[in-house]
């Protein structure tokens, strides 16, 4: 089979339709493990003004990240465990917005040659939607096994449009 046509495959089995096969065109798609993701958190309003992308594989970059996340709560949710020696945290945060509206998933996380890859989405108001002038900043956090591969992250931003 061809490197395209294992791109082909890969991209849909990932369900990532808008994806473009140069992404993925070198791994044929029986090298690469979806992991089981299990959300931690989810917000439109995190502490983290920056758009950010990390693997956390200790405790310590834990504690500091998730003080960053949740900085501007009132109240405060308390640091969810993870079990390092058999677990990491994967995170995407979109940074301070222009505008209310905006959320950002991670949808899949994939370890196969070498390398660990995280597909997320950030979706957002289109330039037809009238939004309040509050801003937000969307962050989306994981707990998933741990690998010790390097990470590259692959994020789809869609826009949806307003009447």
């Amino acid at each position: 089979m061809s490197r395209f046509c294992r791109a082909l495959v890969l991209i849909g089995l990932l369900a990532f339709p808008t994806r473009g096969s140069s992404q993925v065109s070198e791994t044929a798609p029986e090298q690469h493990q979806r992991l089981q993701l299990d959300s931690i958190y989810q917000s439109g309003r995190s502490g983290v003004v920056k758009p950010a992308q990390a693997v956390v594989r200790d405790s310590a970059s834990w504690r500091t990240w998730w003080d960053r996340i949740v900085a501007n709560r009132g109240n405060k949710p308390p640091l969810p465990t993870v079990e390092f020696d058999r677990e990491m945290v994967v995170l995407v945060a979109s940074g301070r917005t222009r505008a209310n509206g905006f959320k950002v998933s991670i949808d899949s996380v994939l370890v196969g040659n070498g390398r660990l890859v995280v597909y997320s989405t950030d979706v957002g108001p289109g330039s037809s939607c009238v939004s309040g002038s509050t801003s937000n900043q969307p962050v989306a956090v994981v707990r998933v096994p741990r690998h010790s591969e390097p990470a590259r992250f692959v994020t789809r931003s869609v826009r949806y449009e307003c009447r």
